[in-house]
């Protein structure tokens, strides 16, 4: 369950890196025409981000292919090699090194045998891939975009990118074929890929058929960039996230299911465990969990915690080896809203209004049994309603016959036996008659009386 359905969570406020930023090289064509449209296609992010970068036209991709080895990651902005093509696969040997020390490579808009026949495809027998129009395009519908987005750390770890990229319509066609050695982490309507990714050696390589990631600090960029960095720099200590789940994430007594592949070659030791900062609070650190994960070995690690508060929290996954190294620091970061919210459809209610419709919104605290909670609501001050809490939210519609007119209010509670988890009251209004009405003459009237519009408009170029 993605809590952030109900209850958005906010964006990390913790710069993810567990060392200093990456070096990154930015490559980009002339496309069209000479116009450069993509070259600062990532500019905003990479200096929100405080990373180093330097850009390179296709036609010196000699001079960058030779450079590799100063870079940490390499972005192939949209159309990067459309005009001027360069045969960047005859570097093939350089890509593979660049990647098996654990570089970076992310190829946006991968529609083109510009980006795939002349590169990607030449770096081996199972690197090919085929590109082909995807419904998205074709249809343009809300079903045609809507899209599955794996539960892999390149997509949720430190960012959920589900919800960046459901919105995102920029789409036109999708990758049609690849190889068992790729994964492929976003599905479009076709059943066919918007973005594979696979690892090659302490490295990895992404491509997407999205384009256009330009923008003022364009979030699903940033989220991008940020869990590439973040995988990567685990990639190169030799420890990889491969899975990390957060059940649930609501106060009271919870758990981390986290998956560690171990790729440094050697036996490790580990010490993990999850650190909660609650805002304006004392960090509180969990009991740490020993973990030993064999050389090219992996494991599941289940990290207890405990919420105590609602409202901004960090948790803090943190894994240490037996030398006390820190080998992974992972903040989490959420805003739990109270336990019920109200929202109503209307606070003003007129002659017309038969009912009060209301959409209440749950979080109960964690590790309460559904069966016990209860949903209570009165209207000032009649007798109470209960009913079964029916899920993250519910429906009411109340009637308002034989209500006053005048301030009322909605009360609602939610209840686990006889214990209240969370209440809160929400103020509405019934008035005899609109606040804007029709005579039969026609005539406007505005809170009963008559109102006739009049105004005028005036320009002067030379007075104020």
């Amino acid at each position: 369950m993605r809590i952030t359905l109900l209850f958005p969570t906010a964006a990390l406020a913790v710069s993810v890196a567990l060392g200093a930023g990456p070096k990154v090289a930015v490559m980009y064509s002339s496309w069209p025409e000479g116009a450069f449209g993509f070259a600062d296609e990532y500019d905003d992010e990479l200096r929100a981000l405080g990373w180093t970068f330097e850009e390179f036209e296709n036609t010196k991709a000699a001079e960058l292919v030779a450079r590799l080895g100063e870079f940490d990651m390499v972005l192939a902005a949209s159309v990067a090699n459309h005009e001027n093509p360069q045969d960047l696969g005859a570097y093939a040997d350089q890509w593979l090194a660049f990647l098996q020390r654990g570089g970076c490579l992310l190829i946006t808009d991968a529609s083109y045998g510009s980006v795939l026949d002349l590169w990607v495809n030449k770096l081996g027998e199972d690197f090919p891939l085929t590109t082909v129009q995807c419904a998205s395009h074709r249809e343009g519908t809300p079903e045609s975009r809507a899209i599955t987005v794996a539960e892999h750390p390149l997509m949720t770890v430190p960012n959920d990118l589900a919800l960046l990229l459901q919105s995102r319509t920029n789409i036109w066609a999708h990758l049609d074929s690849w190889s068992d050695a790729w994964q492929s982490l976003v599905t479009c309507s076709d059943g066919k890929s918007l973005l594979l990714a696979r690892p090659v050696g302490k490295g990895m390589i992404i491509v997407t058929s999205y384009y256009s990631f330009r923008g003022a600090k364009e979030p699903a960029a940033m989220a991008l960039l940020e869990n590439l960095q973040f995988y990567r720099e685990c990639l190169s200590r030799g420890l990889a996230v491969d899975r990390l789940v957060f059940m649930p994430l609501a106060p009271g007594p919870g758990q981390v299911e986290m998956s560690l592949s171990n790729r440094t070659g050697a036996d490790l030791a580990l010490r993990t465990w999850v650190q909660v900062e609650p805002d304006g609070q004392r960090p509180i650190a969990g009991q740490p969990v020993p973990v030993k994960l064999k050389s090219a070995g992996n494991v599941s690690v289940t990290l207890p915690f405990t919420i105590a508060t609602r409202g901004k929290v960090i948790l803090r996954v943190v894994a240490d080896d037996a030398q006390g190294e820190r080998l992974l620091d992972l903040p989490r970061s959420a805003d739990l809203p109270p336990a019920i919210r109200v929202e109503l459809k209307r606070k003003h209610l007129y002659p017309r209004d038969t009912h009060l419709e209301a959409k209440v919104l749950l979080l109960p605290d964690a590790g309460l049994d559904p069966a016990s909670l209860r949903l209570e609501h009165r209207v000032d001050a009649s007798a109470p309603q209960v009913q079964p809490a029916p899920g993250e939210q519910a429906a009411i519609a109340l009637s308002l016959e034989g209500l006053g007119f005048g301030k009322h209010s909605l009360g609602l509670r939610l209840l686990a036996g006889d214990r209240v988890v969370g209440e809160t009251t929400e103020f509405f209004f019934k008035h005899p008659q609109g606040r804007v009405s029709f005579r039969p003459d026609g005539a406007t009237l505005v809170e009963g009386k008559p109102f006739f519009p009049f105004g005028f408009y005036h320009v002067s170029w030379t007075f104020t």
